[in-house]
Formats: C-alpha cells, structure tokens, sequence
C-alpha cells in the first residue's frame, strides 16, 4: 500500500509557532503563517497539492484575510445587498 504524502507537513512548526505567539508577538505569528501561504502556493502553482494542503491554505487566507465570500454569488449578492 501506498504511502500518500501531506504537503502541508514541513510547515506545521511555523503554524504551531505562529499560535504559539500570537498573543505575544502578533507580527511574528502573522509573517510565520504570511511564509507558509507563500510556500504553499508556490507548491500549489507547480502542481504539487493535495485536499490537506488546500485546507491549510484556504483557512490561511481566511485568517490573515478575512473576507465574507459566502452570498457574493449572482442573485445572492444582488438580493443580499441591493434590495
């Protein structure tokens, strides 16, 4: 049986890091977790992903840049917004 590989594995100690000092030293904990988005979509690019890192890199983006995507879709939106 095959082994399947976690891309997002060799970063887990700059996330573990980042949420350690999050409360301390929020700049550093923004720039730990700013480097392995930078990583994982370099990887992303290069064809090298997996649902795991995917994940990871989606709940990245989120945190770092929170933004509501949920309803700005077609009608949604325009219901949701300009009603």
């Amino acid at each position: 049986s095959s082994t399947k590989s976690n891309i997002s594995a060799p970063f887990k100690t700059y996330l573990d890091r980042a949420s350690e000092l999050e409360g301390k030293y929020p700049v550093v904990s923004f720039f730990a977790r700013y480097y392995v988005i930078e990583k994982l979509m370099v990887l992303r690019k290069d064809g090298k992903k997996d649902a795991e890192s995917e994940k990871t890199l989606m709940s990245l983006l989120q945190l770092i840049f929170p933004v509501n995507l949920q309803g700005m879709q077609g009608a949604q939106y325009s219901r949701r917004h300009f009603h």
